[in-house]
């Protein structure tokens, strides 16, 4: 997996795709098309709230702290 594929939840806050074909690239904008747009917005915010500057901030810290103990 690469880039958004890691957060990204097919059918739950996007879509996935296997293949980059025509076909199947339309299939999956139809499927983001049907999305309830709403609850899709949410979870890609929860999906992305771990990789905010605040968050990899503060993993950071734990490791410097687990390093300098």
């Amino acid at each position: 997996m690469t880039g958004g594929a890691e957060i990204v939840r097919d059918g739950v806050n996007g879509a996935v795709t296997a293949s980059l074909t025509p076909e199947v690239i339309a299939r999956g904008l139809r499927a983001i098309r049907d999305m309830d747009a709403g609850r899709a917005a949410q979870e890609a915010r929860a999906a992305a709230e771990p990789y905010t500057y605040a968050a990899q901030v503060d993993a950071l810290e734990r490791i410097y702290r687990l390093l300098k103990a």
